[in-house]
């Protein structure tokens, strides 16, 4: 639920966090830094990834909003995105549909972005940043992602007086949590299989692994997480 990095050029602090739809950044400035720059590419993908149409717009001096249609692992994949950003920022340089260049207005305190993704819609994601963090408590955001997690991994508890096999079992069930990932939004909203828009009373998922994950993941979700293996 948390993650920090420093970086030298240009010499920034950054942290991040996330709800279970919204991604939370926080970008510490060096005193040395007089401005400040944010650069939002689209393009770029892991594997064999290519996008295939994309869009990105400055809506005010604080809301970015944009998607992503590409193709690679899977045939079809949709991506919308709203980001709000704690200070006004304006457009340095934009390339095309897939490229921008943000300045930050003011970098005397730090600089935080909320992101919010959606499989459906630019409205379903303003929808989940909305609901999921309307304010800018960094440090509360990252308690309550800490918290979800020890909720979750609390749910076996093991008694051992050996710590290295304590870690070992708790790291990999932590790995099995990785997957699968909430896929629709708030609004119940969620992108089908057949690439169409439902709406569902249940929570969706995707990042399915089905690759023998029915000899012991799913065994295990069904004793720990009877919620998700029904939904």
């Amino acid at each position: 639920g948390y993650y920090a990095i420093r970086l030298q050029e240009p010499n920034v602090f950054v942290e991040l966090t996330a709800s279970k739809r919204v991604g939370f950044h926080r970008y510490t400035f060096g005193a040395d830094e007089k401005k400040g720059m944010l650069r939002i590419d689209l393009k770029q993908g892991t594997g064999w990834d290519q996008v295939k149409q994309s869009s990105i717009k400055l809506e005010s001096p604080t809301l970015v909003t944009g998607n992503r249609y590409s193709k690679g692992w899977a045939a079809s994949q949709h991506l919308f995105c709203a980001a709000e950003f704690s200070t006004p920022v304006k457009i340095k340089k934009q390339v095309g549909d897939t490229i921008m260049v943000l300045t930050i207005a003011d970098v005397s305190k730090p600089v935080m972005v909320k992101c919010a993704l959606s499989a459906v819609s630019v409205e379903d994601a303003k929808a989940n940043l909305k609901a999921e963090l309307p304010g800018w408590d960094f440090k509360a955001t990252v308690a309550e992602a800490n918290k979800a997690w020890n909720d979750e991994l609390g749910k076996i508890a093991v008694d051992t007086e050996d710590d290295e096999v304590r870690t070992i079992f708790y790291t990999a069930l932590y790995h099995t949590m990785i997957a699968p990932s909430v896929f629709s939004d708030v609004t119940g909203n969620y992108r089908g299989a057949d690439g169409k828009v439902y709406k569902g009373d249940f929570t969706n998922y995707t990042t399915f692994s089905l690759w023998d994950t029915y000899r012991a993941a799913h065994p295990l979700m069904s004793l720990i997480h009877p919620e998700k293996q029904k939904d």
